[in-house]
């Protein structure tokens, strides 16, 4: 049943990055790919893809767990690697994204600061 709603999960989101149409970046700036790279490796995997899918799938809860693998490669690695999955998606769907990736931020950084 896990497996089943990963699956579905994974599919929605490759559906959503084909069909949302491409449009200017909104004044967001890439990092260098080398950079994101590094930050990318900074991240467990698991915890990676639990970043991903909350703040792209659909109400899944984050894991209070990740949060300080979230928070240790710092704010700068967060907001690249966010920033690479929005360049040239629709204004409204960025600014929905970038909303939940600062809340999720703050939570990360008051939940590791507290356990």
């Amino acid at each position: 049943m896990e497996m089943h709603r990963r699956l579905e999960t994974i599919k929605l989101l490759l559906l959503a990055a084909f069909l949302v149409p491409r449009t200017s970046s909104y004044g967001l700036r890439p990092e260098p790919p080398e950079f994101i790279a590094q930050c990318k490796r900074r991240l467990d995997l698991k915890c990676g893809n639990d970043i991903n899918i909350y703040l792209f799938g659909r109400g899944t809860p984050f894991p209070d767990s990740c949060c300080r693998n979230l928070v240790r490669p710092g704010l700068p690695c967060h907001e690249a690697v966010i920033t690479k999955h929005l360049l040239g998606k629709p204004k409204g769907f960025v600014r929905k994204i970038l909303k939940k990736s600062e809340q999720l931020w703050r939570h990360c950084v008051s939940y590791s600061t507290t356990k």
